[in-house]
């Protein structure tokens, strides 16, 4: 086959599909010092090896061929090993073979241990990897635990970590999944406050109370304003940064979602400081 100048046999079809697979890799790399290597390497191989083809410097044009051929594989086994390990980073805690479509209910979301969740995430090859390409410093941003989401049944599992770089690390579980990874570019002014404790203490005095003392202070709170007790049906459980009158640092949200004569569930919520003081 004669493309212009060019002469391409069935030879050329493997380096065809190479370079394709190459570009294709290229495009999916999140933007990080190792793609910055990588594109680096390839256009540096590019560049040599199309100069030397100009000058008929057969030594260096066979060397700098097999270097961008190298590049390429390289690129492509580092593309597709990420995809891999940010599709199956593995299970929640609240994860129960004998329920493959929940992620997370009301007879598991209130024994959920944040500790445990945070820690379980860190120790995943695919927070590893992303440590590798942004390292530094990773804040937690927030935790969501919900039994309901929109369009989504069986609960949903949020944990967001943000980095100096303006990246966000997102970890989700939803229908009995495993955690599905992705870093996004997402602006966000890290608290210019100090809270007395770190997070890891935050969320160690969340689970010294545990998520169903925090509960029963949101219904406990419920029945002293109203003097009804609902009937919960879904859970919402928000661990995030917030500025809420005189405090300062990590909340915890509770919302209680409950039937009634509306066509949509009405919900009520409450605000606490990791300790348990109510906001």
């Amino acid at each position: 086959m004669k493309l212009g100048a060019m002469h391409l046999t069935f030879k050329d079809v493997p380096k065809a599909i190479l370079f394709v697979l190459g570009l294709i890799s290229i495009a999916l790399l999140n933007f990080s010092w190792i793609a910055v290597a990588i594109w680096g390497l390839l256009l540096f191989s590019a560049i040599v090896w199309g100069a030397s083809i100009k000058l008929r410097r057969r030594t260096c044009q066979r060397a700098f061929k097999y270097m961008l051929i190298g590049a390429l594989i390289l690129t492509i086994l580092f593309a597709t090993s990420e995809m891999y390990l940010f599709r199956t980073a593995g299970y929640p805690p609240t994860f129960n073979p004998s329920q493959p479509d929940i992620t997370i209910s009301r007879s598991t979301i209130l024994d959920t241990s944040v500790v445990e969740l945070v820690q379980g995430i860190k120790n995943t090859s695919a927070f590893s990897l992303l440590s590798l390409e942004y390292p530094g410093e990773n804040i937690l941003k927030c935790i969501e635990l919900t039994t309901r989401s929109p369009g989504i049944d069986g609960g949903h599992i949020l944990v967001r970590f943000h980095h100096s770089s303006a990246i966000d690390f997102f970890f989700n579980s939803y229908l009995g999944r495993p955690y599905d990874v992705s870093a996004r570019s997402w602006n966000f002014a890290s608290p210019a406050y100090v809270q007395p404790q770190t997070v890891n203490e935050s969320l160690q005095q969340i689970d010294d109370l545990g998520l169903q003392w925090f509960y029963d202070r949101a219904v406990e709170e419920y029945q002293n304003k109203t003097g009804t007790t609902p009937e919960i049906t879904d859970i919402c459980v928000s661990i995030t940064w917030d500025d809420y009158i005189t405090y300062q640092g990590l909340t915890l949200s509770m919302s209680c979602f409950y039937e009634n004569t509306e066509p949509r569930p009405t919900s009520f919520t409450s605000i606490f400081q990791p300790n348990g003081t109510l906001l």
